[in-house]
């Protein structure tokens, strides 16, 4: 009973190994013409929320004062430098903001909403696999691109 047991366990322990190399029966065919498949799916495209972008970057009145205190300051005499650059950048930023009112050009992009429109997407679903045995075109259908050989189990 004992050479029994030993036996047993000792297929038990070897049979995951034996079986670890077993393939199916198979032929090895080859290759002759891959055609890819594709499908076109209408697909909804949602366009964004209107929006408005404005550009409101104008500093000609800021650039106007500092000019303008500027040549107050130099054009102004002695006794009166301070009264001459304020009168100065006061005159310059009205100056400056006038021009920066009549030269305006602020962006405005509106992006309108729309309802969903519906577009066609090519989407690969496969390919059209011809193969040779034994002297016959097959055909079949893989969904991944197969090598020069595939293996045809029977």
């Amino acid at each position: 009973m004992k050479p029994f047991i030993t036996v047993a366990v000792a297929l038990l322990l070897i049979s995951p190994f034996a079986s670890a190399n077993y393939q199916p029966p198979h032929y090895k065919a080859r290759v002759v013409n891959i055609t890819p498949v594709y499908e076109y799916i209408l697909v909804n495209r949602h366009h964004p929320r209107s929006t408005v972008i404005v550009n409101k970057r104008h500093n000609c009145a800021a650039i106007g004062s500092i000019i303008g205190g500027s040549l107050g300051h130099m054009v102004s005499d002695k006794k009166h430098k301070i009264v001459g650059t304020i009168a100065g950048a006061i005159m310059g930023g009205a100056i400056g903001h006038k021009i920066d009112n009549t030269n305006r050009q602020d962006r405005y992009t509106v992006v309108n909403p729309r309802q969903p429109t519906l577009s066609k997407q090519r989407v690969l679903r496969g390919y059209k696999v011809s193969y040779k045995v034994k002297g016959r075109t097959y055909q079949t259908f893989s969904k991944t691109k197969p090598n020069k050989y595939i293996r045809i189990y029977h």
